[in-house]
């Protein structure tokens, strides 16, 4: 049952973190400004979902199981994916981040 912080980066470069559940291969669906945020809320989230339909396009990364980064969509005003929940989800773009397994 591992979980890991992630974090998401959007294209103007603002970061926002969450909590990675390694044990599903799911990010956790709240984003949250810092990490600290993130600690004070570990596995204690509701489901949350994206009302103004402002999502945008973001890089997800996450340090579990040596590391992981996909692309996904994300809204900053809700702060809540909206795709990408899993690094399977887009396989044609899903790399580690050390690159050595190809």
């Amino acid at each position: 049952m591992s979980h890991a912080m992630g974090k998401v980066i959007f294209q103007d470069g603002l970061k926002l973190y969450f909590e990675y559940n390694g044990t599903c291969d799911i990010v956790m669906n709240h984003l949250y400004k810092t990490k600290e945020e993130v600690n004070n809320n570990w596995r204690n989230h509701s489901s949350l979902k994206c009302t103004c339909k402002k999502d945008e396009p973001v890089e997800i990364e996450t340090n579990y199981g040596g590391g992981i980064y996909w692309s996904g969509k994300a809204c900053k005003k809700c702060k809540a994916f909206t795709k990408g929940f899993t690094p399977y989800e887009y396989q044609e773009r899903f790399e580690p981040i050390w690159g050595f397994i190809k």
